[in-house]
């Protein structure tokens, strides 16, 4: 901005800036100027703001709230800011607080409801005010009181507990906890008790209550503390003793076993009778510690009820005198008659025994006169199982059940009569010697076995048949008959009876035979092989042979001696000799078996015929249809690479033809191959073409062998100056270049040959006169 003055004015007054402005003085002087003054800055600064604070805050009376904090940053001014926290107990007046001069403010703990702004100052900016927090402070919690003590017996229940006085204070909602303590000191949440009473169950022991009060986050806070005290636990202490008693009998009397507890310590007792231990009746005048019953018709119960002051009543545990009915044995059974020395049938309960206590013990007892009785030692149970017996013998059950005069009582008398045994026997003839296969008939002869015995025949003790007699034509020398006989049911015997015999026959001993074979060796196919009979027995009167190839019959082979060029290799040949034995019976048997043994034919190939370079060596390539031993000739300068005798390697110098054979006689076989041994061509390096007679032509000796070759020879700088085919005696260079003689020097060839051995052969020439 410029500032032009008059002479009479000598200042300028800006008015409100909202930006940084620059100002300069201009002065003239008629004609002269303007000059200008040095510029002058007016800085405006951004706008001061003093950011924002939090949080606003519900506490408890006495806590402490959390520290205020700086939300968002005071900006504008000059980027410095001072800081003043201001508090409020209306919103309206509001007072510094001293030290209070950060960006953040921690109160500490509140009386009442306080409202907090943050001042901020930036250089002559400000002040400006943050936005307000007001922590809210609840009024004080208190827990009220509960009530009352009270005192009462083991497991009845108290009074309900009530509040004499309510809680109050905090958010105004109230939580209430009850807890309990058996010592005053180590308090227990009672579980599920949270409300504003309580009413305890029955207590084990003296037990101290209080109440604890929540409101919010306030609390928790406490009530006065209430006692139950409990007394001890009544007992009503026992008697004795249960008793079993017979009917009308005056039973012992009831005494205290142990006495009442608990309680007051003060006790009152009263007896009390019950039929049946469910329905009770107070019997008249019983209010001792001790009771004495009189004589009792049925069985009663009794107990004793007991009471202590408040506490009470309690009852012992009854006991129960037991009137016992009429005892009865119950019957038994059955009366039997046994051969001596067998065991009985069991003795059984048909009628079980009645009366007494209900449970009853046994004691059998046994009289040989059916007067005089013995205890049977262990016989205890309700049955009985005699052991064996050789006499007469009676027996009785006797029954117990309870103590006195109407506790045992004897069953009916059962009898077993004991009859004596015989000794039953059984014989067997021994059958005569007769042929395998004819039948035999054994024959029991018995005595003492009764009408109607039993009979069981064994051969080689494996059970064949039943019934007084038994045949059969399969057995054989050295089988035993055995026959068991079993006396008639209910006779009194010894047991069964038993008699053996063994089976002699007639010796048939079965033929035997044995073949061989000539050559014994394997012999080429087609080859005769001749099968003899080298030995037999029991051949018979009149033996027949039948030869067998693999078990079939041979046409017409039915000597001892059998030829044959038709069998093949694995073939088994078998001579059958068919004949009857001493008793005339026929018989079979057949000698050892002979398998063929055939040479097969070898067959074996030397190899194609091969042509060779003098020199070289060559691998000839043999082969044979098997796996067999193999011979070269001529043998000498063979060597087998690997020890394979099909494959030898040569080097012979001169044409020679090499056979190959395996077998032997008939089944033996050959081959040859020829090895052509051509020489190699020999070049001359240097020939005189002069005319004497003597290497005018450069001859290469062996070249005819290889008719198809090509010849050229070239000077040193490589021009072709020889060229001939098939070259022979007829056409060999005679040292010329285009029909004029060659002059002295060196030339270079190419000699190549054609065909199976051909090869490729270069070198130097040298020309001399």
């Amino acid at each position: 901005m410029d500032g032009h003055y008059r002479r009479d004015q000598f200042g300028v007054c800006p008015g409100p800036l909202t930006s940084t402005t620059y100002f300069r003085r201009g002065v003239t002087a008629g004609a002269c100027g303007p000059v200008y003054s040095p510029a002058v800055t007016i800085t405006v600064l951004p706008v001061l703001t003093a950011g924002t604070i939090a949080a606003n805050q519900t506490v408890c009376s006495g806590a402490t709230p959390a520290p205020l904090t700086s939300t968002a940053g005071p900006s504008g001014g000059t980027g410095r800011f001072a800081y003043q926290w201001e508090s409020s107990t209306d919103n309206a007046t509001w007072t510094p607080i001293s030290g209070a001069n950060t960006e953040t403010f921690a109160s500490g703990v509140l009386a009442a409801t306080t409202y907090f702004r943050r001042q901020v100052d930036s250089g002559t900016c400000g002040p400006v005010y943050s936005n307000v927090v007001t922590i809210t402070v609840l009024p004080v919690l208190t827990a009220g009181t509960i009530g009352a003590n009270q005192t009462v017996c083991a497991g009845t229940t108290p009074a309900p507990l009530t509040s004499t006085t309510s809680a109050a204070g905090g958010t105004g909602f109230l939580a209430y906890q009850w807890e309990s303590s058996t010592d005053n000191a180590t308090w227990t949440a009672v579980s599920g008790a949270t409300g504003a009473v309580f009413a305890p169950g029955p207590l084990p022991v003296t037990t101290f209550f209080r109440r604890r009060v929540m409101a919010g986050d306030c609390g928790p806070v406490y009530s006065n503390v209430v006692t139950i005290t409990v007394a001890p636990a009544l007992t009503a202490g026992s008697i004795a003793a249960d008793q079993t008693v017979c009917l009308g009998a005056t039973p012992a009397p009831l005494t205290s076993a142990t006495p009442a507890t608990g309680g007051t310590g003060s006790y009152t007792y009263q007896w009390e009778a019950s039929p049946n231990g469910s329905t009770w009746a107070v019997v008249a005048g019983a209010t001792g510690e001790t009771f004495a019953p009189g004589p009792l018709t049925a069985t009663t119960y009794f107990r004793r009820r007991v009471t202590s002051g408040p506490c009470g009543p309690e009852y012992s545990q009854p006991v129960i005198l037991r009137v016992l009915p009429v005892l009865t044995a119950g019957s038994i059974a059955a009366d039997q008659t046994i051969c001596t020395g067998t065991v009985p049938n069991p003795l059984t309960n048909t009628t079980d025994p009645s009366g007494g206590t209900g449970t009853f013990a046994y004691q059998w007892e046994s009289s040989a006169d059916n007067s005089n009785w013995s205890a049977i030692a262990g016989a205890t149970n309700s049955t009985f199982a005699p052991g064996t017996l050789t006499a007469t013998t009676y027996f009785r059950r006797r029954v117990t059940s309870g103590m006195g005069s109407c506790a045992t009582v004897v069953s009916n008398v059962v009898t077993i009569q004991v009859q004596p045994a015989v000794t039953p026997t059984v014989t067997l003839a021994t059958p005569p010697v007769q042929c395998p296969g004819t039948p035999l008939t054994f024959t029991a002869v018995v005595t003492n076995a009764g009408a109607a015995p039993t009979f069981r025949w064994l051969v080689n003790n494996v059970a064949v048949a039943t019934g007084p007699t038994f045949t059969s034509s399969t057995l054989v020398t050295g089988d035993q008959v055995r026959v068991e006989v079993t006396p008639t049911a209910g006779l009194c015997s010894t047991g069964p009876a038993v008699a053996t015999v063994t089976v002699t026959r007639t010796p048939t001993p079965l033929p035997t035979l044995t073949i061989s074979v000539q050559p014994g060796g394997p012999v080429c196919l087609g080859a005769p092989l001749t099968f003899s009979l080298v030995n037999v027995t029991e051949a018979g009167p009149a033996p027949q042979y039948q030869w067998q190839v693999n078990g079939g019959d041979v046409a017409g082979a039915t000597g001892p001696v059998f030829t044959s060029t038709t069998l093949r290799e694995g073939q088994v040949v078998t001579l059958r000799l068919r004949t009857t034995n001493v008793c005339g019976q026929p018989v079979t048997a057949v000698s050892n078996g002979i398998t063929v043994q055939i040479q097969p034919p070898v067959d074996v190939d030397a190899g194609p015929d091969r042509e060779i370079l003098a020199g070289t060596t060559i691998t000839l390539e043999g082969r044979a249809d098997g796996n067999y031993p193999v011979t070269w000739t001529a043998a000498a300068g063979l060597t087998f690479p690997f020890n394979d005798q099909l494959r030898p390697r040569v080097t012979p110098l001169v044409t020679t033809t090499y056979t190959l054979s395996a077998g032997s006689g008939g089944c033996a076989d050959s081959d040859q191959v020829t090895i052509t041994v051509r020489p190699a061509i020999r070049i001359p390096n240097a020939f005189t073409p002069n005319g004497d007679g003597r290497d005018d032509t450069w001859q290469i000796e062996f070249i005819e062998q290889f008719p198809e070759n090509t010849v050229t020879v070239f000077n040193r700088w490589g021009n072709k100056i020889f060229s001939a085919e098939n070259y022979s005696r007829a056409n060999e260079w005679r040292g010329d270049i285009n029909g004029q003689p060659a002059p002295v020097g060196t030339y270079y060839y190419v000699v190549v040959t054609k065909g199976p051995l051909g090869k490729s052969y270069s070198g130097s020439i040298t020309i001399l006169y």
